[in-house]
């Protein structure tokens, strides 16, 4: 039989893959070999370190001992590669430091007393003009003060007068709280009488859940109150602008504008921790309006096309939600139970629309004709009534309009001159 072409070519190859595997195996050798000596050589000096912290291993080793003990100590030192030994210059060694983010609590944590909260935190974020109780209605009135609403007969009554303007009204038990934006003070005020106290003074804005109250001073500081005792401490000292988020049982969240972003931030109550990150930072953009409800955050989220998406995300979860598509972030959305609140503007009309996250369903409850601009122009929920309060544009007509959310949204209550009246 003739001799095939390949022949000699196979034997070849056959000869080099036999050298190349026991060079192979060769390193593989020598690795295991170094890597014993490494682990032995650790272990030594480790246990060295541990017996007696302060032995001075220069005593023991060659010159380049400082660069081990400097290892030892937890320093970040650059060994030389076999092309620098001869080099003088040692580069330095970059890291990043990834933040830690806090991205855990357990369910207890947001098991929350509807009887303790003191209002929405989207209706406080919006302004605070209306809080209620199982039988009242509270609203703020500007020039006016504070009056109280009586859904089961719809009569009204002047609670608290007063000229000066109030904001962020809040309602736990027999207690009002607001803060008054005239003189820049936090309140207190008992049901039925008239003498408010005043709890805190250059306060901007407040939350209250049961005995704890959290504020925003004017300097941009998050503090907490313990009612009780009325002892307060400050939880966080920011360079930028603060914003409410929501709460847990034991923590504050809330976000840091600094010019060009945004970070999402919590602290524990009581200042048992630094401030922490729940959420990466964000151009200040790209996500609005955030509030969090129930352990729940919403916000619009801005989409590669310039529009938005409104989001519910679970805190501690990766997941997100996407309740509603393409969407203009008019406002704070405000969620009761199962319904969120949100505000659209087209063509001049400004609605209040309700979205079930059950059903997917939306409607219109309240809607006002002529609005230019939404900067002045809040939506509101309270019991079995929702609200649009504010401007039509800035120094624009006044608005202050009502409507039950069992009726339809053309049964429309109007607040003037001290009176809810039907229109």
């Amino acid at each position: 039989m003739g001799q095939d072409y390949f022949d000699n070519d196979v034997d070849i190859m056959r000869k080099e893959r036999k050298k190349k595997r026991k060079r192979k195996k060769a390193r593989r050798t020598l690795l295991s070999v170094l890597g014993i000596l490494v682990i032995g050589v650790g272990t030594f000096f480790g246990t060295i370190k541990l017996v007696k912290p302060d032995f001075d291993f220069s005593l023991i080793l060659p010159e380049r001992a400082g660069q081990v003990v400097a290892f030892l100590e937890n320093r970040k030192v650059n060994v030389d590669s076999p092309q620098q030994q001869d080099s003088t210059t040692v580069a330095p060694v970059t890291t990043t430091t990834q933040p830690d983010y806090f991205d855990y609590l357990d369910s207890s944590e947001f098991e929350f007393s509807a009887d303790s909260k003191g209002n929405l935190v989207g209706n406080l974020l919006g302004g605070g003009s209306i809080a209620t109780s199982p039988s009242y209605i509270y609203n703020l009135a500007k020039d006016r003060g504070i009056y109280r609403f009586i859904p089961s007969t719809e009569d009204f009554a002047i609670s608290y007068p007063t000229k000066d303007t109030l904001a962020c009204l809040n309602l736990v038990g027999d207690y009002l709280y607001f803060v008054n934006k005239t003189d820049g003070c936090f309140y207190s005020l008992e049901r039925g009488t008239t003498d408010a106290k005043k709890l805190a003074d250059d306060v901007d804005f407040a939350y209250i859940y049961g005995n704890d109250a959290y504020y925003i001073s004017g300097l941009n500081t998050m503090c907490y109150m313990d009612l009780k005792s009325g002892a307060s401490k400050e939880l966080y000292d920011s360079t930028g602008k603060l914003q409410f988020v929501g709460i847990s049982l034991d923590r504050v969240f809330f976000a840091e504008d600094n010019g060009s972003k945004y970070s999402f931030l919590t602290v524990d109550k009581h200042g048992r921790d630094e401030a922490s990150p729940f959420m990466s930072d964000t151009y200040s953009d790209d996500i609005r309006y955030m509030t969090m409800e129930d352990g729940f955050l919403y916000y619009y989220q801005r989409q590669n096309d310039g529009d938005y998406n409104l989001i519910r995300k679970k805190f501690g979860s990766d997941r997100t939600v996407t309740l509603l598509y393409n969407v203009r972030p008019n406002g704070y959305p405000i969620v009761d139970a199962n319904k969120l609140y949100y505000a659209t503007l087209n063509d001049g009309t400004y609605r209040m629309r309700e979205y079930n996250m059950n059903t997917k369903t939306k409607k219109t409850m309240l809607s006002v004709s002529g609005v230019k601009e939404t900067e002045h122009i809040n939506i509101f929920h309270g019991g079995e009534y929702d609200f649009i309060i504010g401007q039509k544009a800035e120094n624009g007509d006044a608005v202050y309009i009502a409507s039950g959310m069992y009726t339809s949204s053309s049964n429309v209550m109007g607040f003037s001159q001290g009176k809810w009246e039907y229109r």
